[in-house]
């Protein structure tokens, strides 16, 4: 018992600082630096424990519109969740370049697109990879400028950008006179030819105006590129090809199969967006009109090229509110069995407040096809375009809101939000002994078990009055006779875990704000998926006997 009387009161005290935080399990973004007319969250990415977010609009150190790039931590499991780790800024930025129009980040690299930079003539565009480990002493630091071979004027190079198997993939969807094109680049930091272009892929023959590349994705050795005005069922349908993108293959860069719509029709822009995982690949067509005028579709295809349904469309999805104008397909991701797709004009908390979906995208799953959720932002209002940009990895999704207010005038930001089903619990036991009050102290709770919201707060009530006590916790659950009630909280193992001693006032209650960014100790870290157990322990003199008590125990499996 001395023992753990020491363990309490003696542990050192560890201030605690309190993470930006939203509603349950919703963590929101902002740019350090943010300022009106920014459109921070124009673009969006997520890979590798990090999200990364665009600025287009940021004026800087290059001038008005130069824009910029955030690189936040994304990992809900680690100590610092949705706090900013790299500014970037392209070494030679000037006005005009609308850097950050594009990004994508993976595998310790970010990938930035600045279509309308001055490369190989006005508005010719560049793109830059940055060191994006957070582990590195140059994390943030400009690697390489990629510019493609023969660029010139008004080809919006950058204008979509990816990463994926040590390729870098940009597309160019004005050149050739509006054609369009995408580039490979070696992003391999280990190779000789680190930034070295390896290959263009012109847009198919009689493919003039189509904006081929305006949309790109990556993923096992496959390359999708979006041509929004491309004939698909009818001309300017739009369309996507698949290409080959190993190049160690014999056939790398040679076109695999068309991607068009089985009920397109003109202007539906169809491979406006585009996102690729897993086998299969998704295609927005924000303008298609199935529940209205620009209400907007997606469509899911067999994109693994040794598939016996290779390049069938295997699913065909609308919102189940969609109405007129919501642009529902803007944008789309896919990882892990999930599609999640933006409604940026989506107008359920008021005119453009937008939302996003998400859907069951396994085709062997019995609710292939079935929305699971519908995403909206908690502190939404008119014309904040929730949903403009979206991307996902397993268990986690980051939705662009560029017209958010926070920081200014559609400053912009951005939204942290799980997409794991695994739910938060809470649970009392043990025994709570009586005191000088009454009955005994009960542990109670305000807020989410969500370690993305991180905002629960532990409460205690039915305590003495005026008397100073301490929250405490474990990995372990017991129940045996201490002081003149039980002890309800085990090490588990790892230890026991105190924080600063609180007074219960005249209210005979106290609270205390768990920051789970700031354990006290390394080993009592909670993360999404741990269950840990809680205390409170108080001082009662006046009941006699060894003059304290405890109250009951709580139970906590925290969630993401």
């Amino acid at each position: 018992m001395e023992k753990l009387m020491n363990v309490l009161l003696q542990t050192p005290v560890v201030a605690l600082t309190l993470a930006s935080l939203m509603t349950a399990q919703e963590v929101q973004l902002l740019a350090s630096d943010g300022g009106s007319l920014d459109e921070f969250g124009a673009a969006v990415s997520l890979g590798s424990g990090l999200a990364l977010c665009g600025g287009p609009l940021a004026d800087n150190g290059g001038g008005v519109d130069a824009g910029a790039a955030y690189l936040f931590d994304a990992d809900p499991t680690g100590a610092t969740p949705g706090v900013e780790l790299a500014l970037l800024m392209a070494a030679d930025a000037a006005p005009g370049d609308n850097f950050g129009e594009a990004v994508s980040v993976s595998d310790g690299l970010a990938l930035v697109g600045a279509p309308w930079a001055y490369a190989g003539g006005q508005y010719s565009g560049a793109a830059y990879l940055f060191d994006g480990d957070p582990a590195s002493p140059t994390l943030g630091v400009q690697l390489k400028r990629l510019s493609p071979s023969g660029g010139s004027f008004f080809d919006a190079f950058g204008h979509g950008v990816a990463l994926g198997g040590k390729l870098a993939l940009v597309g160019t969807p004005y050149s050739h006179f509006g054609a369009g094109s995408v580039y490979l680049f070696d992003a391999d930091r280990a190779s000789a030819t680190f930034g070295t272009q390896l290959l263009e892929i012109p847009a198919p023959p009689g493919a003039s105006g189509t904006a081929f590349g305006l949309s790109v994705a990556l993923d096992g050795g496959l390359a999708l590129v979006g041509a929004s005005h491309g004939t698909g069922a009818v001309a300017g349908a739009g369309c996507a090809y698949l290409f080959n993108a190993n190049p160690a293959s014999p056939t790398f860069g040679h076109e695999l199969i068309k991607f068009q719509a089985s009920d397109g029709a003109d202007h539906d822009l169809f491979g406006f967006s585009v996102a690729l995982a897993d086998g299969l690949a998704l295609m927005g067509a924000h303008r298609d009109d199935d529940l209205g005028p620009r209400s907007g579709s997606t469509y899911l295809f067999d994109a693994n090229p040794l598939s016996s349904t290779f390049g069938q469309e295997l699913l065909k999805l609308t919102a189940p509110d969609g109405v007129q104008d919501d642009s529902f397909g803007y944008s789309v991701a896919l990882a892990s069995g999930q599609a999640l797709v933006g409604a940026w004009r989506d107008d359920d908390g008021g005119p453009n407040t937008g939302s996003a979906y998400l859907f069951d995208a396994q085709p062997m799953s019995a609710t292939f096809g079935v929305q699971l959720a519908k995403l909206t932002y908690s502190a939404g209002e008119d014309y904040d375009g929730f949903g403009k940009s979206v991307a996902l990895t397993a268990g986690l999704a980051l939705v662009g809101v560029p017209g958010d207010d926070d920081n200014g005038f559609q400053s912009g930001g951005a939204v942290l939000r799980p997409t794991s089903s695994a739910p938060c619990a809470f649970s009392n036991y043990c025994q709570g002994a009586p005191n000088s009050a009454g009955s005994g102290a009960s542990m109670g709770h305000v807020g989410t078990g969500s370690v993305l919201a991180n905002d629960l707060v532990l409460t205690a009530t039915g305590c003495p009055t005026n008397q100073f006590g301490i929250f405490y916790y474990g990995a372990g659950q017991l129940q045996f006779p201490f002081g003149n009630g039980w002890r309800c909280v085990g090490s588990g193992g790892v230890g026991l875990f105190r924080f600063p001693p609180v007074n219960t006032g005249a209210s005979a209650s106290v609270s205390w704000l768990l920051d789970v960014t700031s354990p006290p100790q390394p080993t009592g870290q909670i993360n999404a998926g741990s269950t840990w157990h809680f205390q409170f322990w108080y001082r009662d003199p006046l009941s006699g006997g060894a003059n304290f008590n405890l109250s009951d125990g709580l139970r906590v499996t925290f969630c993401m």
